[in-house]
C-alpha cells in the first residue's frame, strides 16, 4: 500500500525516533524540507526534494525532480537508496552502511563557503560501496572533507571526486577524470 498522499506547502517535521517512516505514495509532494527521524525511512516525491534525515535503519530516497540530502544514517550497516530524477545535491551526509543513488541530472554537492573557518560539508560512506550513476552527466564530488570507506562506483561524464585518505575507486566515464586523494587504487574504463 502507498498511503495517502500528502501535498505540503511549507516544511515538514517528523519525529518518529525508533519507527518506520514510509511516505511513498507516487502523488506526494513537498514543497519545503522535510526533515525526518526515525528508524527506517521511506519518502517519495512527485517533484523536487529536500531531505533532512537522522535514521537508524535502511534509507530509500525517492524523487521525480531534483534531490538535496543531508542528515545521518547512523545504524549499523544501514544502507541508503536514492533515485533522482533530476539534478542530486548532497549536504553534510554521514551513512554507517553502502550509499547508491542513480541520478537522471548532475551529482553534486554543497560546496565550502569562502573563507569560512566552518568546514565544507562532508559525504560520508562509512560501508563497503558507494554506487553512483549518472550516466551522460557529470559527478563532482570534490570536498576536501569526503571519506569514502569501501569500493566508491562511479558513472558518468566528467567525474571529479576528493577523498580526505585512502580509496579504492571504480569509474566508467565518458569524458574526464579527476581524483584527488592520499593513495588511491584506480580502475577507470571508458563508456
Amino acid at each position: 500500500a502507498t498511503g495517502a498522499q500528502l501535498r505540503v506547502g511549507a516544511t515538514t517535521t517528523i519525529n518518529a525516533a525508533g519507527q518506520m517512516v514510509t511516505l511513498v505514495n507516487p502523488a506526494n509532494d513537498f514543497t519545503g524540507t522535510v526533515s525526518v527521524q526515525g528508524k527506517d525511512l521511506q519518502i517519495r516525491d512527485s517533484n523536487t526534494l529536500t531531505a533532512a534525515v537522522i535514521a537508524t535503519g535502511d534509507v530509500s530516497l525517492q524523487s521525480t525532480g531534483a534531490l538535496q540530502v543531508s542528515g545521518v544514517v547512523s545504524g549499523p550497516d544501514s544502507d541508503v537508496l536514492m533515485t533522482s530524477g533530476r539534478a542530486t545535491v548532497f549536504g553534510t551526509f554521514d551513512v554507517s552502511g553502502s550509499l547508491s543513488l542513480v541520478s537522471a541530472g548532475p551529482v553534486s554537492q554543497i560546496l565550502p563557503v569562502a573563507g569560512s573557518a566552518t568546514p565544507a560539508p562532508a559525504l560520508l560512506v562509512r560501508g563497503s560501496s558507494t554506487n553512483i550513476s549518472a550516466i551522460g552527466q557529470s559527478i563532482t564530488l570534490a570536498n576536501s572533507t569526503n571519506d569514502f570507506a569501501g569500493l566508491v562506483t562511479l558513472a558518468g561524464s566528467t567525474i571529479s571526486l576528493r577523498d580526505t585518505n585512502a580509496i579504492r575507486i571504480d569509474i566508467l566515464a565518458s569524458s574526464n577524470v579527476r581524483s584527488e586523494e592520499h593513495t588511491s587504487e584506480l580502475q577507470s574504463r571508458g563508456l
